[in-house]
């Protein structure tokens, strides 16, 4: 293909003398990658076709068996890997699309070596036009295994690499991750854990003659040691750095912990946070646009909005959902509703809208960084009422606009945006009857899909098992993930053998599932919340049929928990489709566990003389009359959720059961409710 072709002619006649430098020692020098890309453009003008799409599909580092034919084949039929698909991409000239899924473990780059630089082995050589992203919903992480850089970006390519987590990336000179020669745009990508140990750039070097655009992006434990400069980035001479709403935290190097920069770089809208080594900022001052944060004075932001030897309050590294690992602001932080008024980006690193209400003072104002405090959804107030409610088929629905969810994960400090329900709920003489299975759904079909969580009945020192439904809404849904917030104390989700949430998926949905508490490693009652992801591990991505159960968790209510309801309340959801496209404004229908008092099972005397059954027929029972005195009461209707719960049995109320199969329905409660509000009349009896 003509860029290739293009590429490897430069390459017979002389390759650039700063490559092999660049691999042993710091020395760089410049490259030309205008006057190369324009080159290579002329050459290709009238013979560009429609890019590929490649999507990978196993966890395996292995190349391609047969590069530019347009096949990404790993020697098996039907098997593409990552390798496989940069070799195919940098065989075209067009600008090809390589799609990496959440898949489990993580893209490990175990095919070392030095190679040829057309990545046979060793890093991923990038030579042409490609677009390489990570779909989920989920994370994505490419793991360079401490042995080489992840990627290395010619000066012939244009590439934009978006949600994906690039780790452990390691070489000796310049750029632990990512060596960018060509023009580079990230989004939403999350640097950890990369290193280089005498050269520049533990997480990204920017190469002389290069531009590098970064959106969205973090930088966490990346290093530069012992001899090295920019921690986390490095933009060496000649070349250009642009960086809006990036988070930088706890990088090192022996000068410009966070960042040294000899180039010309920008920075705006962004945090640059408590460097181990080297101070934050080093070399040439960045140029700074405002609305900066600065945990020192290293970096000499001197701009409107800007912020030096603030407190960030930065949480540590964690999944806090959407496409990858982010550092969650925790309450208090200097970065809150402290970012450009006018100027932000429409969404932060997880795909959560900007500008949100962090502070909760009325007024929506971003806040600096890559991660946007999102205020919670509020918990509904659920309380009981003395006259009983029909149970009806419409389910509450609490819209959430394009997903608005607060930070879903551990780090969000514990926080003021937990909505846990009321310790010690109202006591009320009848609590609402809830269906001891899923929630009914709405007849009309909603605009968008609606996640629900079902209503249960329990008494004190009972467990019972509560479901995620899910109603698609003629979406083709193809992966969820939604936060759900209980009462720790007293109708806490119990825990399973692991430790982790008592969660188990709808196995017929044939879907991968993780569930985790939330806060990350709390115990007991500091555990307020969990938050569950099932999703298709390997492609194709199937689709979640309408009303399916998503999954169960069992909640262990309390002996000692007041009577009353305790809520379960769903936020920060994140729906996909089978494409791995978000899905925007998914409604959450809220639920509860209605603690009940138990009742004593009624036992049989003997008596000696027949007495007469106060009904209108012999022998008859009003439907939900357990006593047969005419009347439902609040106590029988309580009796009969029991016995639907399979708490109580059958014999505590045989005129619950109007059918007489052994079982209390719904529609049985329903009737039963009715004759409550409305007296036992003499067609209503049943034999």
């Amino acid at each position: 293909m003509c860029g290739g072709a293009a590429y490897r002619r430069r390459e017979q006649a002389g390759r650039p003398s700063s490559f092999a430098q660049q691999r042993g020692s710091a020395r760089l020098e410049q490259r030309g990658p205008i006057v190369g890309l324009a080159f290579t453009l002329a050459l290709c003008v009238g013979s560009v076709a429609a890019g590929a799409t490649f999507t990978v599909n196993s966890v395996l580092d292995l190349p391609d068996a047969a590069p530019g034919d347009r096949v990404c084949s790993a020697g098996t039929p039907d098997v593409c890997t990552l390798r496989a698909a940069v070799q195919e991409a940098n065989a075209t000239s067009e600008e090809d699309v390589i799609r990496v899924p959440s898949l489990q473990p993580r893209f490990r780059l175990t095919l070392h070596g030095s190679d040829g630089e057309d990545a046979t082995r060793g890093d991923l050589d990038i030579l042409g036009n490609i677009v390489l992203e990570g779909i989920g919903p989920g994370v994505a992480l490419i793991d360079g295994d401490r042995a080489d850089r992840i990627f290395d970006v010619f000066d012939s390519a244009q590439v934009t690499i978006r949600n994906l987590v690039l780790q452990q990336g390691q070489v000796e000179a310049a750029g632990g991750a990512i060596r960018n020669g060509g023009i580079l745009k990230l989004e939403a990508v999350t640097f950890r854990d990369n290193a280089v140990s005498a050269g520049s750039g533990g997480a990204l070097a920017n190469l002389p003659g290069a531009r590098a655009e970064l959106l969205n992006c973090t930088f966490f434990n990346n290093t530069a040691m012992p001899n090295g400069q920019g921690g986390a980035i490095a933009n060496l001479p000649g070349a250009t750095l642009v960086l809006e709403s990036v988070t930088l935290s706890t990088n090192g190097a022996t000068a410009g912990g966070a960042i040294h920069n000899l180039g010309v770089a920008t920075i705006h809208n962004s945090v640059v946070a408590a460097s181990s080594t080297g101070g934050n900022c080093g070399g040439v001052p960045l140029v700074s646009r405002g609305f900066n944060l600065d945990t020192g004075g290293s970096c000499l932001f001197d701009q409107p909005g800007d912020l030096n030897n603030a407190d960030p309050r930065l949480s540590g590294l964690a999944f806090n959902g959407g496409l990858s690992l982010t550092m969650a602001l925790l309450p208090g932080s200097d970065a809150i509703d402290r970012g450009d008024p006018t100027d932000c980006p429409l969404q932060d690193q997880r795909g959560f809208p900007r500008p949100a209400d962090g502070d909760s003072d009325a007024f929506a104002v971003c806040d600096i960084g890559a991660f946007e405090v999102n205020p919670p959804t509020p918990t509904p107030t659920i309380t009981a009422t003395a006259t009983p409610t029909v149970p009806t088929p419409t389910a509450t629905i609490t819209p959430t606009p394009s997903p608005v969810p607060p930070s879903p994960t551990a780090s969000q400090a514990e926080e003021t945006q937990t909505p846990t329900p009321t310790r010690t709920p109202s006591v009320a003489a009848s609590p609402t009857l809830a269906s001891p299975s899923a929630t009914p759904s709405p007849s009309v079909t909603p605009a968008f899909p609606v996640l629900e969580v079902t209503n249960v009945n329990a008494i004190p020192g009972s467990r019972v098992r509560v479901s995620v439904r899910l109603r698609a809404a003629n979406y083709q849904v193809g992966a969820v993930q939604v936060e759900m917030a209980f009462d720790p104390a007293y109708a806490p989700i119990a825990p399973a053998d692991t430790g982790l949430p008592d969660c188990s998926p709808n196995t017929a949905l044939g879907k991968s599932f993780l569930v985790e508490f939330r806060p990350v490693a709390c115990i007991g009652e500091q555990c307020t919340r969990t938050v569950a992801f099932l999703f298709s591990e390997l492609p194709p991505v199937t689709e979640i049929p309408d009303e399916s159960v998503l999954w169960s968790c069992t909640v262990a209510v309390s002996s000692q928990a007041p009577l009353g309801a305790y809520a379960l309340t769903l936020r920060d959801a994140f729906v996909a489709d089978v494409d791995g496209e978000r899905i925007p404004n998914v409604m959450l229908s809220h639920g509860a566990v209605v603690v009940m008092a138990p009742t004593d099972t009624p036992t049989s005397t003997a008596s000696p003389t027949p007495t007469a059954t106060p009904s209108p027929t012999q022998g008859a029972l009003c439907p939900g009359d357990c006593n047969g005195d005419q009347r439902v009461t609040i106590e029988e209707l309580v009796t009969m959720a029991g016995i639907a719960l399979e708490l109580r049995p059958v014999a505590a109320c045989e005129a619950a059961d109007r059918d007489r199969n052994g079982q209390v329905t719904v529609d049985e409660i329903v009737a039963a409710v009715a004759r409550a509000l409305n007296g036992c009349e003499a067609h209503d009896f049943v034999a």
